[in-house]
């Protein structure tokens, strides 16, 4: 997949419209210029932190950006499923593991079966060694690919670069919305289990 092919433009005229929000109203709000985004966009050089910022303000990921409106659909809908279905008494610790680098709305469903979590000692202990863990092998892959590109996630440029550098870049993508993903969800849950005088985990 190349960055022409993403159609960003739309996508971002899509979400605005759908939230009833003008682009010189979403540029006011993410701090850059209405020509500003123009330009980047119509030179495909648009920042991936700018990207960003968009995403947040529409309630989306990233990774929204950079996959086909019907797999985003198809993601949507399958979370939707998980918030309705999931029930934590009747799945295996290999489920649970799968989940946590699914990149679904995973905070979500910890808040929602957090409970069910909390009231079993080994339960909660394998909850948060499994995203401890997958946080430190994401870090270590981020660090992987710092090196690979030689500069960092903020400062990368689409139009910088080479289809192949692209298809890397998307894993790395991936890599980094997992890493914030198991990070938010982890300060959630010991949020609730490390409370004051309680030194278990």
């Amino acid at each position: 997949m190349i960055m022409n092919d993403l159609k960003l433009d739309e996508k971002i005229k899509s979400l605005a419209k759908k939230n009833y929000l003008s682009i010189r109203q979403l540029c006011i709000k993410i701090g850059i210029t209405e020509s500003g985004l123009s330009r980047a966009l119509a030179n495909n050089s648009i920042r991936v932190e700018t990207l960003d910022k968009i995403a947040s303000t529409f309630g989306e990921n990233l990774s929204y950006f950079f996959t086909k409106e019907e797999e985003n659909n198809e993601e949507k809908q399958r979370i939707e499923n998980l918030h309705i279905d999931f029930n934590f008494n009747n799945v295996s610790k290999s489920f649970i593991q799968n989940l946590i680098t699914s990149n679904v709305d995973l905070e979500k469903i910890i808040e929602t079966n957090l409970n069910i979590i909390i009231s079993n000692v080994d339960f909660r202990k394998f909850w948060i060694e499994s995203l401890q863990t997958t946080y430190e092998k994401m870090n270590t892959r981020n660090k992987e690919y710092e090196t690979l590109f030689g500069k960092s996630f903020e400062t990368i440029q689409i139009n910088d670069l080479s289809e192949d550098e692209q298809l890397n870049y998307l894993v790395w993508l991936r890599c980094r919305k997992t890493m914030q993903n198991v990070e938010k969800s982890l300060k959630l849950l010991t949020k609730h289990v490390l409370k004051p005088g309680k030194n278990e985990v």
